[in-house]
């Protein structure tokens, strides 16, 4: 399977939603059933980079450096724009998606995978009093998405998906995955070719 679609942000955290291209494409096995199929593959997908710039506040209230014992934590002050990016995005997911006939050549399902991801990320203060240098993290997290599609079944061996899926990552939604884009709607164009080399075993 082929797939190309746009990937667009649910939750912004400079409420400014962008949306990024994503590619990449699946193999797998598809076992009849007596309404439909069974489809258990294995997926990869890139993502473009993500970047999105933001009000924020100092997680850590700068103390000054001066003698004797340090004076106590200030409250958090506003500091003004940050920008956070997310870059070199990938993931690769073990899909299980179940397929309902609804005529001869069109399909409705559902279905998800867990799998995981991988992706650069930039964070730095912009507008500080003090300019501040770019931190600098590669993470690989836990990744998951569900998702609904319809398929056009174009002959016995042809068919055109198209599908909604939701992808996230980690077990829950925090502040840093909202400031780095996640998690994001997914809407997919899928081709998929069923027995592809089949010309060749003859």
């Amino acid at each position: 399977t082929g797939i190309v679609g746009g990937s667009f942000l649910v939750v912004s955290a400079d409420k400014n939603p962008s949306s990024i291209l994503t590619a990449g494409g699946a193999m797998g096995v598809a076992i009849e059933r007596s309404n439909g199929r069974l489809r258990i593959e294995a997926e990869g997908r890139y993502r473009d980079p993500i970047e999105q710039t933001y009000l924020g506040f100092n997680r850590e209230a700068p103390q000054p450096r001066l003698p004797g014992p340090p004076s106590p934590p200030g409250p958090a002050d506003l500091i003004g724009t940050m920008q956070s990016r997310s870059y070199g995005g990938w993931s690769a997911m073990a899909n299980l998606w179940r397929d309902f006939g609804v005529t001869e050549q069109i399909d409705l399902y559902g279905g998800g995978g867990i799998g995981g991801a991988g992706f650069q990320t930039s964070f730095q203060h912009i507008d500080a009093a003090v300019p501040s240098p770019p931190v600098y993290a590669y993470n690989t997290p836990f990744a998951w998405q569900v998702g609904v599609g319809g398929i056009w079944n174009v002959n016995e061996r042809v068919a055109v998906d198209l599908s909604y899926r939701l992808f996230g990552l980690g077990w829950t939604i925090t502040a840093d995955d909202i400031a780095y884009g996640f998690p994001r709607s997914e809407i997919l164009l899928s081709l998929r070719i069923y027995e592809p080399f089949r010309g060749l075993l003859r």
